[in-house]
C-alpha cells in the first residue's frame, strides 16, 4: 500500500468518526432543545398557577377588608343578629378549612405564616359556631319563626343576611347530633329546597338526601324516607349506606302492611261477631 492509499484511508477513517460524533452531538443537542421546550412550558403554568392564587388572595383580602368594615361600623348591631352571628362564626371555621385554608396554602414566606397562625387564635371556634347555632334555634322555638323566613333573610320583619344550601345544611347537621330530630328536619328540607333554586351550588345534594331520608324515617314517615333514598340513589347508585336503608325501608313498609292487613281482618271479624250478637237477641 502506498503512502498515498494510506492517507487516503486514515482520511476517510477521521471523516466517518468526525460524522458519527456529529450525529450523536444533534442528537443529544435535539433532546436539549426538546427539554428547552418543556422547561418553558412549566414555567408558563407555574407563573399561571402563581397569578391564579395571588388572584385569589387578593380577592380573599377584600373580601375580608369589607366584611370586617362593615361590621365594625356597630358591632353591637351586626354581630347581636343571631344569624349573622352564625354566619360570622361559620366562616371562620367551616368555610376557612374548605375554601380559605387551600388559598393560604401558597406561603411566600415563613413571616406571613406565622402571622397568620398567631391571627387565628382570635379567631372563633367550633365550639362558638355550636354556640351560635344553638341560639339561633333557641330564637326560632321562642319567637316561634318559620325556617324558611329565617333562611330568606327575615327574622320578624327584620333583614338579615340570606343562608345558603351549606348553611341551612350545617344547622340541620348540628341539630342532628342534638338528637333534634324536630329542627333537623325543618332545615334540611329548607336546604335541599335552596339546593334546588342555587344557580351556582354551595351543598352537595347527596348529603342533604342522606341526612333528610333518615330522619324522615325517625319521625315515621318511611315511604316518603324510601323517596329521598332513591332519590339519592340516582346521584351516588353504589351509596352503601342508602342501599343498606332502602332494604330496610321496604321492609318495614311490608311489615307495616301486613300488619294494617292483620288488624282490618280483626275489626271486621269483630264487626261480625257483634252483627251476630245483636241478630241473636
Amino acid at each position: 500500500m502506498t503512502n498515498l492509499q494510506r492517507y487516503l484511508l486514515l482520511l476517510i477513517c477521521v471523516a466517518s468518526v468526525v460524522r458519527c460524533e456529529l450525529f450523536t452531538s444533534l442528537a443529544h443537542m435535539e433532546r436539549a432543545l426538546f427539554a428547552e421546550r418543556e422547561i418553558s412550558s412549566r414555567i408558563k403554568e407555574y407563573v399561571t398557577e402563581e397569578k391564579q392564587r395571588l388572584d385569589a388572595l387578593s380577592r380573599l383580602a377584600d373580601e375580608l377588608e369589607t366584611h370586617s368594615s362593615k361590621a365594625l361600623e356597630n358591632t353591637d348591631f351586626y354581630l347581636g343578629n343571631p344569624v349573622n352571628a352564625y354566619l360570622f362564626v361559620k366562616r371562620f371555621t367551616v368555610d376557612w378549612e374548605r375554601h380559605i385554608e387551600d388559598i393560604l396554602k401558597w406561603k411566600p414566606n415563613e413571616e406571613f405564616n406565622d402571622k397568620i397562625d398567631k391571627l387565628k387564635e382570635y379567631l372563633p371556634t367550633y365550639e362558638d359556631l355550636n354556640g351560635a347555632v344553638a341560639a339561633l334555634l333557641r330564637l326560632q322555638d321562642t319567637y316561634k319563626l318559620e325556617t324558611e323566613k329565617i333562611a330568606a333573610g327575615d327574622i320578624a320583619g327584620i333583614k338579615t343576611s340570606e343562608l345558603s344550601a351549606v348553611d341551612c345544611l350545617y344547622v340541620g347537621k348540628y341539630a342532628y347530633t342534638q338528637s333534634d330530630t324536630y329542627h333537623c328536619h325543618m332545615w334540611l328540607e329548607e336546604s335541599l329546597d335552596k339546593d334546588l333554586k342555587e344557580i351556582n351550588k354551595t351543598a352537595d345534594r347527596a348529603e342533604i338526601l342522606d341526612y333528610l331520608s333518615y330522619v324522615t324515617m325517625l319521625q315515621g314517615n318511611v315511604r316518603h324516607a324510601l323517596d329521598l333514598t332513591n332519590e339519592l340513589l340516582t346521584l351516588v347508585p353504589g351509596h352503601d349506606r342508602a342501599l343498606n336503608n332502602k332494604e330496610y325501608y321496604l321492609k318495614m313498609i311490608s311489615e307495616r302492611k301486613k300488619r294494617w292487613e292483620k288488624l282490618q281482618k280483626w275489626e271486621k271479624l269483630q264487626q261480625w261477631e257483634n252483627n251476630s250478637g245483636r241478630t241473636s237477641r
